[in-house]
């Protein structure tokens, strides 16, 4: 991208992008203009709409991988080289609908004793469980986030860049307690850090382990 890829930076930092979501954007932009091996600026529609097929058609990629190209191509060309054109040209992939799984009352005590014996593991289940998070806002809360004076967890940053506060419940304050008073070394930021203490786990490192104990 060259020339551009700074700009476009400024362009999604001053209306207040996450760094995550930036990285996501340039990264998109990088492997559309990696495709035409051409600056971004000779490109245009037509160029757009192949690459959108192959996306589609050969490389058979997910409907969020496509749709997140898809914005950062609008906001490229719409915002960072202010071409007037019609945004609906660059159409997003229609999202199928799919009811999700849901486990019965046993199935969800069946996976928490899955998980008992790693108590790591157990305790986020349980913080998501009980607070209704994802698993990337379970990972990013600090200690400082648990507030067990007024019964509160803060999220910070999450869904839309929003912070918020919900409930903590009783039976999870016991919980994460429990973890807390099991590790060898007490971390100093976050809640659930990897083996560098300074990072959050790794949301990969989760959900494989919820998969094992979704097959035991």
């Amino acid at each position: 991208m060259g020339k551009y890829r700074e700009k476009m930076s400024h362009d999604m930092s001053i209306r207040g992008f996450s760094p995550k979501t930036q990285q996501a954007y340039l990264d998109r932009m990088k492997g559309f203009v990696k495709f035409f091996m051409t600056p971004p600026d000779q490109l245009g529609l037509k160029h757009i709409y192949r690459y959108q097929v192959y996306l589609s058609e050969e490389r058979q990629l997910s409907y969020s991988f496509f749709n997140q190209s898809v914005c950062a191509l609008h906001f490229f060309y719409t915002i960072t080289l202010d071409r007037g054109w019609d945004i609906k040209r660059i159409p997003y992939k229609k999202k199928q609908k799919t009811l999700p799984t849901v486990l019965s009352k046993q199935e969800v005590v069946e996976f928490f004793h899955a998980l008992e014996g790693k108590i790591k593991y157990y305790a986020i289940a349980q913080t998501i469980y009980a607070a209704g998070l994802r698993i990337s806002e379970a990972l990013n809360l600090t200690i400082p986030d648990i507030d067990s004076t007024r019964m509160l967890i803060k999220v910070s940053h999450g869904k839309g860049s929003r912070d918020r506060y919900l409930m903590l419940s009783k039976k999870l304050i016991l919980v994460l307690r429990k973890y807390w008073k099991a590790l060898p070394v007490k971390p100093t930021t976050y809640l659930f850090p990897g083996r560098d203490l300074s990072k959050p786990l790794h949301p990969r490192s989760v959900q494989c382990e919820f998969q094992r104990a979704k097959q035991r």
